[in-house]
């Protein structure tokens, strides 16, 4: 059984601890903690000299406008704008360490998602879930903290597009690898389940010595070189035999060793995109905040040896 507890305020404290103290979050950990405050203008000036906001500023205005069109076209990606990727880019390589400015891509921008495999490891199967319905918080407009819990429906309708751009330095230990991005697709059909697969499959690097020459290079680009370029992919399906009911995504890798990089998948249908984390900045988050009925945005069904997968910003 649950175990609660209370606390009386005495009568003397009451308007110090209203002053000071104030609830936490009650939908991921309710607790008592300290009330943020306004800041005052001393405080203010303070933090201004040393946020790093005004160094950026100064870099900005050092950008002329073609390449201050060419971060727009690359936030549009993401749905920032130029300014706002620029701060993102920068602010992620001061704190790496990285000297000058990237150069903006439209495949990725900053964070990208990673999955290495490295021996011992053999196999990375991971899922995202995409119930019907579940509840997200959503910050009350006008205020500091404050959230409220929102129900998000996810009506499923075909058409389903799923992408995904990415770069792969991956090569194959054995020729039953597996290295792919897919959606389940769940209906029914006469009273049975079924489940239709819509998949796109990554490019991997197969050592000719090995395993002989029919068997070499990156096959869907006809590389021979063990990286590849950043590339873009999509499959789609349209219809099928009788109702559909829901989709999950995956990534599944097994027999491979190396890296492969990714960013800006898509899940759309209904007129919108429906992966969450899409962008990448945070797909090992444990509990997510925003999705706090759901669990994380990238599942680990199975994880051997040395497999790992993780947000890291990718030099540009």
């Amino acid at each position: 059984m649950v175990k609660v507890t209370y606390m009386e305020i005495p009568e003397e404290l009451k308007e110090l601890y209203s002053e000071t103290l104030q609830p936490g979050d009650r939908f991921v950990f309710p607790r008592i903690i300290t009330k943020k405050t306004l800041l005052s203008r001393k405080r203010k000036l303070d933090l201004k000299g040393r946020s790093v906001f005004t160094l950026m500023a100064v870099y900005w205005k050092t950008f002329s406008d073609e390449k201050k069109d060419e971060w727009r076209q690359a936030g549009l990606e993401m749905g920032l704008t130029n300014w706002q990727l620029f701060i993102q880019d920068q602010a992620a390589r001061m704190a790496a360490e990285i000297s000058g400015f990237a150069t903006p891509k439209i495949l990725y921008q900053s964070w990208v998602g990673q999955a290495k495999l490295d021996d011992p490891s053999d196999e990375l199967f991971l899922i995202q879930i995409h119930p019907r319905n579940y509840w997200i918080r959503q910050k009350v407009p006008g205020t500091k903290s404050q959230y409220s819990p929102v129900e998000l429906t996810e009506d499923f309708d075909l058409p389903l597009n799923i992408g995904i751009n990415f770069k792969t330095e991956l090569e194959a230990e054995n020729l039953e690898y597996e290295a792919c991005f897919y959606a389940d697709i769940w209906y029914s059909y006469q009273g049975v389940d079924h489940t239709e697969r819509l998949k796109i499959d990554f490019p991997v690097f197969i050592d000719s010595a090995t395993y002989g020459e029919g068997h070499y290079g990156y096959f869907s680009f006809g590389q021979t070189e063990k990286e590849s370029v950043w590339t873009s992919l999509s499959k789609q399906i349209g219809s099928l035999t009788s109702y559909v009911v829901s989709y999950n995504l995956f990534f599944y890798f097994k027999g491979l060793k190396g890296s492969i990089y990714f960013d800006n998948m898509k899940a759309e249908h209904s007129g919108q995109n429906w992966v969450r984390d899409f962008d990448c900045r945070n797909l090992t988050e444990i509990f997510p905040r925003a999705f706090y009925q759901v669990p994380a945005h990238w599942f680990v069904i199975e994880k051997s040896g040395g497999a790992h997968f993780d947000s890291v910003y990718f030099n540009s």
